[in-house]
């Protein structure tokens, strides 16, 4: 793939003939930045090689894109996830004091989206409780609640479903993982909650062929992650997994396919066209990722809703931001079975 430069990395870059390992920043950025002119796109295609770098445990790279993007970008609100992100490197790599560095970075610029914020609150927070400094964790984490609080006061998000017994099955967002199985007169039956590595949000549940249950939402990790979690017919966890980049996702509507495996509607802005994109996960029944789609403008693009149609494709409901408009538009996506729309 002589002179081009690929956005799926999958470990090298192939430039003019030759084969580049992704630890290679310096070489790899300077064609990125010869060869694409419009800055939002090196910054994307930064992201990617972080997601990669990422991904394959190569925490130093990563860093170091992450460095490169910090000079190109100019969005306070994308260098303030450029921090965040840069923060959680360094708590994987247990520097706990550079982590605290990034995290104020990030605060010291304007303020951005509750979601970024409440994050760099909530990671900084953890991180002087690490190093021992009680009284000033104690002030992020409190800021990190009332965040918290006010993102939970306008935007309540309930999923229910009817009960193989003709009861119901809901969940709700909560700051953790929720799922309550009640009989047909609303009586609980049970409540399991399930929140792993960090604040977890459900948005969504559906039934599985087996008798379980299966539940989407999103999860703190790695700056927020789309959140999949997979339970028995009594609520017990069978398994749980993350889907995302270096920014956040969230997933709002699951429904499960008919080779028993799981489609998830959402929100994503680690890839796509900028901004919020809606975000199209697939994946098997043990939750193994087989794809991902990203669908939108530079606005904010939402995806709420998602249904297997009888084709093999998908039906996707959400909120759109036509090209010049500031003002949100519904739109509806029918994709094919991999998720391409035709």
């Amino acid at each position: 793939m002589a002179g081009e430069i690929r956005e799926n990395f999958n470990g090298y870059v192939f430039q003019d003939g030759r084969c580049v390992s992704i630890e290679d920043v310096d070489t790899i950025c300077e064609e990125i930045v010869s060869k694409v002119g419009e800055r939002g796109k090196i910054c994307g295609i930064l992201r990617g090689l972080v997601d990669e770098c990422l991904n394959a445990g190569l925490l130093k790279a990563a860093l170091a894109y992450l460095e490169k993007e910090t000079s190109i970008t100019d969005d306070p609100q994308g260098l303030a996830k450029i921090h965040l992100t840069a923060g959680t490197v360094f708590e994987r790599m247990g520097d706990h004091d550079s982590a605290v560095q990034r995290y104020k970075a990030g605060l010291a610029l304007p303020k951005g989206d509750d979601h970024t914020w409440y994050f760099l609150h909530n990671n900084l927070g953890y991180c002087l409780n690490i190093l021992g400094l009680f009284d000033e964790a104690e002030k992020y984490c409190r800021a990190a609640i009332e965040i918290d609080e006010r993102r939970y006061t306008y935007d309540p998000t309930t999923g229910v479903r009817v009960a193989a017994d003709n009861g119901y099955v809901l969940t709700y967002r909560s700051g953790v993982g929720n799922l309550v199985k009640t009989d047909a007169s609303g009586n609980v039956q049970w409540q399991r909650t399930f929140s792993g590595g960090g604040s977890t949000d459900s948005y969504s549940v559906d039934l599985t062929s087996d008798g379980g249950y299966i539940l989407a939402g999103g999860r703190s990790s790695n700056g927020g992650d789309l959140w999949l979690a997979k339970t028995d017919s009594s609520g017990n966890l069978l398994w749980e997994k993350m889907f995302g980049g270096t920014g956040f996702e969230v997933g709002r509507s699951v429904r499960q396919t008919s080779d028993n495996g799981f489609v998830v509607a959402g929100y994503s802005n680690s890839g796509g066209s900028g901004g919020e994109d809606i975000y199209l996960v697939r994946t098997d029944a043990s939750g193994m990722l087989l794809w991902e789609k990203w669908f939108g403008g530079t606005g904010e693009d939402r995806g709420y809703g998602v249904m297997p149609t009888a084709d093999g494709g998908f039906a996707v409901a959400g909120r759109w931001t036509p090209v010049g408009s500031t003002s949100f538009r519904p739109v509806i996506l029918k994709t094919d079975s991999y998720g391409n729309i035709p």
